[in-house]
């Protein structure tokens, strides 16, 4: 029985009873999974026509340097760039490519699994994600053979995706966030820097996964598994609390574009339907915060991306250095608009959206 995935939870119990009723002494059943095709394919892909010959040697490199996640996940943008482009170019060929995408992202996953640094895996699942989903958006509502193809190939990768993200959250953040500062000083930083930028992306990922818990209660047929995925997006909002109040980095934004990341906790928290005081709590802390370094000339939120400019900020405490890295801000629109959602007045007020 071959699964491109892992066997739901919700459907392990009829395929047990199924195998049970049907084995007989002539007739057994074997699971292959994600796994078992993983391995498979891996001990014959560079001999068979999986992937363009001009791809190989990029999985390669991308598998070998997983050690290296940044080094691994640009090798792993080169393979799926390529075999997007391909696709995007020849409308025929976006089956083929999609179905590539998924086999690479499962060997990615599978052999960070096994190598315990799963970091270069979940970036990875994230782009092919985006890439499959440009590619098939167009496909869905219809009937004919190709678009069913496209369809159920992206469904795959998403079901890669959807496990990534269980190992990485389940391993890597959930055990830590209740305790103070766990997550902080397992950054292991160089400066300051590192674990606000890296305490955001956290917080950024936590919140996506409680979000695309949310969705699949929302099309959930079965009741009861509709409400363990509420319970547990209630359980991922509650960490997403925890995470805030015992890291204190995440208290002060340095980037503006961290407010993508404010955003998705907010919305999480809200689609949930808890925490409505401890958002506004969070969002008034970040703005008198921030009020506070921007007038004392301590490191406060900018537009800067650069990471060399981000340690050298402020470097200047003119208006016009201020103006240049404050210019096109989204971090004040973004806690204005959630604190006129919630109604909160004050902290409207202070965000100067209206100055």
């Amino acid at each position: 029985m071959c699964f491109g995935g892992d066997i739901q939870e919700q459907v392990r119990a009829s395929v047990e009873g199924y195998i049970g009723q049907n084995s007989t002494d002539r007739i057994t059943y074997e699971e292959w999974n994600g796994d078992k095709l993983a391995n498979l394919i891996q001990e014959s892909f560079l001999r068979e026509d999986l992937l363009p010959e001009n791809s190989r040697p990029i999985l390669r490199k991308a598998l070998a340097l997983l050690d290296e996640p940044e080094a691994s996940f640009g090798y792993y943008t080169q393979l799926a760039t390529a075999l997007f482009n391909v696709a995007a170019e020849e409308r025929s060929k976006k089956l083929t490519s999609l179905r590539q995408m998924s086999i690479c992202l499962w060997i990615l996953f599978a052999w960070a699994r096994d190598n315990g640094n799963l970091e270069a895996a979940y970036l990875s699942a994230e782009r092919t994600l985006l890439f499959a989903w440009d590619l098939a958006k167009n496909e869905f509502g219809k009937n004919n053979k190709v678009a069913k193809g496209i369809q159920e190939a992206f469904q795959s990768v998403l079901g890669t995706y959807s496990q990534i993200a269980d190992e990485y959250i389940n391993g890597k953040i959930l055990p830590h966030v209740t305790v103070l500062d766990g997550l902080s000083t397992a950054v292991r930083p160089s400066s300051s820097m590192d674990v606000n930028l890296k305490l955001f992306d956290l917080l950024g990922r936590l919140a996506m996964y409680g979000l695309w818990t949310t969705w699949r209660a929302t099309i959930a047929d079965e009741e009861e598994y509709k409400e363990k995925l509420v319970l547990r997006s209630r359980y991922i909002s509650d960490a997403v609390k925890s995470l805030i109040s015992n890291n204190p980095a995440l208290f002060l934004p340095i980037k503006d574009e961290q407010a993508i990341d404010i955003f998705l906790a907010i919305l999480q928290m809200a689609m949930s339907g808890s925490g409505e005081g401890d958002m506004k709590l969070w969002l008034s802390e970040i703005i008198e915060r921030a009020r506070f370094a921007y007038e004392g000339n301590e490191p406060y939120p900018c537009t800067i991306r650069d990471y060399a400019e981000l340690l050298d900020h402020p470097h200047r405490g003119d208006e016009e250095y201020r103006k240049e890295v404050t210019e096109g801000s989204i971090l004040y629109p973004t806690i204005a608009l959630w604190a006129a959602i919630l109604g909160d007045s004050k902290i409207y007020d202070l965000s100067g959206l209206d100055n």
